[in-house]
């Protein structure tokens, strides 16, 4: 059950974008070192990864109710 509870998790954690991985585990780093910091910081990553091109494509992907260009679709 552990087997299937960790790949569950790394699905579901490879089926968001990239960048919002990277930025969420930069979000996290910067909680451990700068706890007093955290609000801008959050402020700052989140317009970062809204405006980037990578946040661009899964907003319109959600609007347009389409899978967004990071997620390969299986063929099978």
């Amino acid at each position: 059950e552990l087997t299937s509870s960790t790949r569950h998790i790394a699905n579901m954690i490879a089926n968001n974008a990239p960048g919002a991985v990277q930025s969420a585990k930069k979000l996290a780093h910067s909680y451990i070192q700068l706890p007093h910091d955290l609000a801008a910081t959050t402020a700052s990553l989140i317009a970062q990864q809204r405006m980037s091109p990578e946040g661009q494509e899964g907003l319109c992907a959600f609007l347009d109710k389409r899978t967004p260009n990071w997620i390969q679709k299986d063929d099978s």
